[in-house]
């Protein structure tokens, strides 16, 4: 009996639908169910009760799914710690990033760390947001910034930043030429505009489809580009309106140009920021310090 077949066993005793664990854990269902008979046949008895109304579990199989949990958890306490154990001899500390994600957070954070420990070496990959939990699992970034929760008993996750999303203008704008002292552009105002968003950034563009839905309009027009950079170039041509991120805005080169506006607070939350990373890693020490610089700002 294998780990996978444990960790099926599990996951169809928790969805209790064979097509649905099948879905969560990527295979057929017809593989799912020959897993379900070959364990059942090396077990010896019954693990599923099937019936009209769906699957319930025996109480053999409540006992077996106990202990099939219990053995996963130790088979990950036991990777975690030789991953561990790896981290203590290595130099080497590698940060994960969400796609086309910019901020000023980062360079200020990698300064400090980098002034601590002029030696260790600093790799930086793009993380898919699907991708990321598998990323940290199987050791292929230490950390990762991240605008999502992550439900997984092996990650833990603290906040680095909560931050306003802000609405970037040509000088040559009408919203920029007009009378805000508050520098908060209203609703109404937006509606007339065409939005420039990104067409591969997830979370920005999550954001964007979700301050749409919540605040019940679709702007006049929409553009859609894949790079950040050249969404503000586009801005600043003043064809449209963009959403940048407060810290972005702030260490922003190009600030003495695109003028800034706040969103009224009750339409939307401001996003957080996360650093996600298995809790083995905290004693690591590159980890923990990276974290606390994180933290400490």
């Amino acid at each position: 009996m294998k780990f996978n077949d444990l960790e099926q066993i599990i996951c169809v005793a928790e969805e209790m639908n064979i097509s649905q664990a099948a879905r969560r854990m990527f295979m057929t269902q017809p593989s799912l169910s020959q897993t379900i008979k070959r364990v059942e046949l090396q077990a010896g008895y019954r693990l599923f009760d099937r019936s009209a109304s769906g699957l319930a579990l025996t109480q053999e199989g409540e006992r077996f799914i106990k202990i099939a949990r219990q053995i996963i958890e130790l088979r990950n306490d036991l990777t975690d710690k030789l991953k561990a154990i790896k981290y203590d001899e290595t130099n080497r500390l590698t940060i994960g990033l969400p796609v086309h994600f910019s901020s000023g957070l980062l360079p200020d954070i990698l300064g400090r760390f980098c002034a601590l420990y002029p030696d260790v070496e600093i790799s930086i990959k793009e993380v898919p947001s699907v991708l990321v939990e598998n990323m940290i699992l199987n050791g292929e970034v230490d950390v990762a910034m991240v605008q999502q929760e992550i439900f997984s008993g092996r990650i833990a996750q603290s906040v680095i930043s909560r931050e306003k999303m802000l609405i970037a203008v040509s000088p040559s704008n009408k919203i920029a030429t007009a009378d805000t002292l508050s520098h908060i552009v209203e609703l109404e105002t937006l509606k007339k505009q065409t939005f420039i968003l990104s067409n591969t950034n997830q979370w920005m563009r999550q954001f964007a489809d979700e301050f749409f839905s919540v605040n019940n309009f679709q702007p006049r027009g929409l553009m859609f580009i894949n790079s950040v950079e050249t969404i503000k170039q586009l801005t600043l041509k003043n064809l449209g309106v963009s959403f940048i991120p407060s810290s972005y805005a702030q260490d922003d080169p190009q600030r003495d140009h695109l003028v800034y506006f706040f969103i009224p607070d009750n339409a939307l939350p401001k996003l957080t920021l996360y650093a996600a990373y298995l809790r083995a890693n905290l004693k690591n020490k590159l980890v923990s310090t990276f974290l606390e610089l994180s933290s400490a700002r």
